[in-house]
């Protein structure tokens, strides 16, 4: 995605389907966090069907013992259910594990007892195979206490993601404004996300890095692994601005980042282009080396080779 064929900034129509951007913003709720609450707790869950399936966004808990539930659902829910009107058959049992799957639901807790004394087989296979969340619960719990539990958790959730918005958005606000150079807007946004930051342009050259703790070396090394956006505005792209993976953010990483990318932009346009860019990346490398904040040689030989100066059997 967003290829980039010079150094020099190029002036290109940007369509909706031309973004850095992973398609998964960060979620308000997860099944996980769900399965955290001490009303869930108290109902001894068993977690049947686990690992990334509880990264799964839940963006409502709906309760429904009905075989056709899958046709009231948007997608997101995390269903709630006894079982007590599922089918026996197990291929109907598993149609019906595989149209809540293409309902798009979160995951799936059964309360075990007065519908099934286990899950059925054909609902764990298929939860198996598509990596949806399955949760078993051994003791009686009301559904309606789960409702409201994830009902306050997202309230929660949306107004702690209002507040960051709101700061995030007053903090590059005012970088913009003071004409804060590029390295600094990198290191406020690598602040911000508690993850390595680092802006490219557009012949993949690093212009400014901020590794936090991270050494350099592998920084660079796990750039494949980075959320991206990119840096451009008025039809103008100067760069990419990426991110290595690090903790969840309340307002989202790729809201951080983007606001660190407008805030570039903004600086980009105030200056009349990325000129001083080229500037920057290479005396950034200078000071750094000058200053001695690299860890190792192999710290040294990434930033200069990111830079465009390869040493490597030289």
């Amino acid at each position: 995605r967003g290829e980039r064929r010079s150094a020099m900034s190029e002036r290109q129509d940007f369509g909706a389907d031309q973004t850095d951007r992973p398609a998964r913003r960060d979620a308000l709720l997860t099944v996980a966090d769900v399965l955290a609450e001490p009303v869930l707790q108290a109902g001894s869950p068993e977690v049947i069907v686990g690992g990334r399936a509880l990264d799964a966004e839940v963006r409502w808990a709906h309760v429904s013992d009905s075989a056709a539930v899958a046709r009231l659902l948007d997608g997101g829910e995390l269903l709630l259910s006894t079982g007590a009107g599922w089918p026996s058959d197990a291929r109907e049992l598993r149609s019906f594990a595989q149209a809540l799957h293409r309902a798009g639901i979160a995951g799936i807790v059964v309360e075990l007892g007065s519908g099934h004394a286990r899950v059925p087989d054909p609902v764990i296979d298929v939860c198996v195979e598509v990596e949806l969340a399955l949760i078993a619960l051994h003791a009686e719990i009301k559904f309606v206490t789960v409702t409201e539990a994830v009902h306050r958790a997202l309230i929660a959730a949306q107004t702690d993601a209002l507040r960051e918005r709101q700061r995030l958005h007053e903090l590059f606000t005012a970088l913009s404004l003071q004409g804060a150079p590029a390295d600094v807007v990198v290191s406020e946004t690598a602040k911000a996300l508690g993850a390595p930051v680092v802006l490219e342009n557009l012949a993949h050259e690093v212009i400014a890095l901020e590794a936090l703790r991270m050494p350099v070396a592998e920084a660079l090394r796990d750039l494949g692994e980075a959320d991206r956006v990119p840096v451009q505005a008025r039809g103008v792209r100067w760069g990419t601005l990426l991110a290595l993976p690090g903790p969840a953010h309340p307002a989202g990483r790729l809201t951080v980042l983007e606001q660190g990318a407008s805030a570039l932009a903004f600086g980009c346009l105030a200056d009349g282009g990325d000129a001083e860019w080229s500037v920057l990346a290479q005396s950034g490398i200078i000071d750094d080396l000058l200053g001695a904040r690299f860890a190792s040689p192999d710290d040294i030989a990434a930033r200069l080779a990111a830079g465009g100066f390869a040493v490597a059997d030289r």
